[in-house]
Formats: C-alpha cells, sequence, structure tokens
C-alpha cells in the first residue's frame, strides 16, 4: 500500500534523477496525449461528416434522367430517358420496400425572382411535401410545402435565406410577402436554411409541383424522384428494384449505369463509417505504440534504479524487508511515475480538444468534415486504466529482479 514513506523514497528517488525521470515521464506524457489528441479529433471529422447527412433521410436513394449507352432490345443506344409523375406510382406499386417517394422538377429558361426592386437568379424547384421529409431544410421562418398545398395547388413559395436576404434586405420576416416568377405572383410560406452545396442550396426556393405543372406547363415531366425505404430492405436493394421496374418502362438495359444517375446515400454513409471506423482503428494503434514507447522507457529506467539500489536492496532484506515489500516499492514507483505522467497528458490532450471546439465556435464558421472535437468519457477512462496497467507492468520485471537480489551479493556490490 502507497503510505506517506513511500511517497518520501519514490519523492528522493526521483529528485536524484530529475532529469531521467522527466525525460522519462515525457514519453508517457506524450503517448497518451497523442492518443487523445488524435481521438478527439476523429470524433470531431466523424461529427462532420454526420452533420452533412443530417440533412438528408440515410436510407434513401436519390435518382435522375440519363442517356442511354448500350443497345437492348432493338433499342438504340444514346436515348434520353425522361420521368414522368406517374413513375412514382408505378415505383411504389411494384418495389418492394419502398417508403417515400418525392418527384422533384426544376424550372427551366431565363428569368429572374423579383420582390419590389429587387431582384435575382435563383433556381425554382417543384415538389411535394414529402420532399421535407427526405430532404430535412431547416425552416427557421413559416413553414415547408404541405399536403393542401398540393391538393390546391396554392401558388405559394419556401425560400431560401440566401433568397430572402437578397430580395428582402428590409424586412426580418417576409412570410406572407409575394414575390415574382417570370410573370405570375407567389406568397412566401416559410424560409429556410441549408447548408449543403458550401451553402448554395439556400439559393433556391420550392413551389408545389402541382402547381408548377399547371402555371408553367411542364408536361408532368420531372427531373428527379428522392426515395426512402421503407426499413423492410436496404437501400441498395430499393435501388435493384427500382431500375428493374423503370428499365422494363424505358426499355433499356437494367446494368446500363448511365440511363440513370444514381446517389445512395445509405451505401454513401456506410461507406463513411467504414472509413472512420479504420482511421479509429489506426488511431488506437498509433496512439498505443507511441504510449507503450513511453512504457518501455519506464522500465528501463526502473530497471537502472533497481541496480543503483541493490546494496540499499540488500540492506533491507538482510534486516528483514520480505519480497513483497521489495517488489510493491518498486511497482508504486513506476505506476506513481506513469500515471503522473499520463494523466498530464489526458489534461493536455482534452485541454487542446476544448481549445480548438471553442476557437471553431467562436470563430462562428464551419469547417467541411469537421467539428466540435471532443474524447467520450468511457474512451478517457479505458486511457486512464491503461495507464495504470501499464505502470504497473514495467515497473514489475525490475521489482521482480529486485525480490531476487540475496543479501550478501548486494552488500558487496558498489
Amino acid at each position: 500500500m502507497l503510505n506517506l514513506d513511500n511517497l518520501q523514497e519514490i519523492w528522493f528517488t526521483i529528485r536524484k534523477n530529475k532529469l531521467r525521470t522527466a525525460l522519462t515521464a515525457f514519453g508517457v506524457f506524450w503517448g497518451i496525449f497523442m492518443l487523445i489528441f488524435l481521438l478527439g479529433s476523429g470524433t470531431g471529422l466523424q461529427k462532420g461528416v454526420e452533420k452533412d447527412f443530417a440533412d438528408e433521410a440515410i436510407n434513401s436513394i436519390y435518382m435522375w434522367t440519363g442517356t442511354t449507352s448500350k443497345p437492348w432490345k432493338g433499342m438504340s443506344p444514346g436515348r434520353r430517358i425522361i420521368f414522368d409523375r406517374d413513375d412514382a406510382e408505378l415505383i411504389k406499386e411494384n418495389v418492394p420496400g419502398v417508403g417515400l417517394v418525392a418527384p422533384r422538377s426544376t424550372l427551366g429558361g431565363d428569368f429572374t425572382l423579383q420582390y419590389g426592386a429587387n431582384f435575382g437568379s435563383f433556381t425554382v424547384m417543384a415538389t411535394t411535401d414529402d420532399y421535407n421529409r427526405i430532404y430535412q431544410q431547416q425552416h427557421y421562418l413559416g413553414r415547408p410545402l404541405n399536403e393542401l398545398d398540393l391538393m390546391e395547388k396554392r401558388k405559394v413559395v419556401a425560400i431560401g435565406k440566401r433568397v430572402a436576404d437578397i430580395l428582402f434586405p428590409e424586412t426580418e420576416d417576409p412570410t406572407g410577402e409575394y414575390i415574382r416568377i417570370k410573370d405570375s405572383f407567389f406568397r412566401v410560406i416559410g424560409v429556410f436554411t441549408d447548408n449543403s452545396n458550401n451553402g448554395r442550396n439556400q439559393e433556391r426556393v420550392y413551389i408545389p409541383i402541382t402547381t408548377f405543372q399547371q402555371v408553367f406547363d411542364n408536361r408532368n415531366r420531372i427531373t428527379m424522384f428522392a426515395i426512402t425505404t421503407d426499413g423492410t430492405v436496404s437501400a441498395k436493394e430499393m435501388e435493384q428494384g427500382i431500375i428493374e421496374t423503370l428499365s422494363k418502362k424505358y426499355r433499356f438495359d437494367p446494368a446500363d449505369r448511365q440511363a440513370l444517375g444514381i446517389n445512395n446515400t445509405e451505401e454513401n454513409y456506410k461507406q463513411f463509417t467504414n472509413v472512420f471506423f479504420a482511421i479509429r482503428t489506426l488511431v488506437w494503434v498509433v496512439g498505443i505504440g507511441t504510449l507503450m514507447a513511453g512504457i518501455i522507457g519506464v522500465s528501463n529506467i526502473m530497471i537502472i534504479i533497481v541496480k543503483e539500489r541493490t546494496r540499499e536492496i540488500g540492506i533491507r532484506k538482510a534486516i528483514g524487508a520480505r519480497p513483497f515489500s521489495i517488489v510493491s516499492m518498486i511497482v508504486q514507483e513506476s505506476v506513481l511515475i506513469t500515471a503522473v505522467a499520463g494523466y498530464f497528458g489526458l489534461v493536455a490532450g482534452v485541454g487542446i480538444l476544448e481549445l480548438m471546439s471553442f476557437g471553431l465556435e467562436q470563430m462562428g464558421g464551419e469547417l467541411p468534415f469537421f467539428r466540435a472535437p471532443s474524447i467520450d468519457f468511457n474512451v478517457a477512462m479505458i486511457a486512464t486504466i491503461i495507464l495504470v496497467v501499464a505502470g504497473a507492468v514495467s515497473g514489475l520485471l525490475p521489482a521482480m529482479k529486485a525480490a531476487k537480489i540475496k543479501p550478501i551479493e548486494a552488500l558487496r556490490s558498489e
């Protein structure tokens, strides 16, 4: 057991070999510091990616039109595939595991959006209320499109923050105001933020797709579908089912990857998850390796200390000291040096992570794929346990060697 006498002995030994002890302790300090810093940075990286995925349903795919590149059943390559709104029902009825299907179209041509004397060129998109359930934009004013907007073909529009900043520079809440899109006026029902695509998605406005087709005569064409699973199948299985269903209608080879454009969010998320698992594994390997180098340094210094104190240990044994007390004394010293150095490394690692997190928050900016680095409490506990165990192990071998010293041989040593 560690008592005041033992502490005094350990302190005396440390003071006797200040530089050597300091350099050895620094190895442990640096090992645990790097482990905590790398793990915390990995967590920040993972949070950044998860935030980018937070706007989208993980179990979703996005599918848009393409051009065939292979001949198929008498059809020549180079045909443009064009979706229509009936495809939504076709997918729901024929593909197992489909949850939500949200069509989306884009208004083409040259035009500007105008409010009073303010105007700008922005992207006008048309969709349904399900789209905001799949791609979740944050409406900080008003509301998104709803089912009644579509049923009644209302002339309403949800606008991005940049659109609001340019068309309504002096108005805090533009909901209820009317903006002009081509020759038609739409009432603003909501303002949203969307940090995807470096914030450029905030230059979009959304109107009901039923209104879009009535006002702008889009001939029922759809540019893209956003589709989710109902949880019974994977997004990959659903994707294959949709390809096979649409290939029958539009007569293209299901293996022709240029006929349709597809972005599978679930598969992308899995890839990022696997990458982060590999990064975390690498960080643990590198961190533990660095820590082990420090632990070996502690073990070496304990061997030297035992050699220097051979005569003292022999005297202790000659006057009745038991082998356990000799082992305990050496191990305690090893654990104390490792634990203290590791604790300061742990505190420094957590401190630098908190400082980085505070700095990012104060700057008000967000780095792509990186935010709020931090260390999990369980990881800190595991690191602490590793320190104590490593300290005991590093001192055990020299301690056992010290316990085997015969008093008569020790007293003869210089």
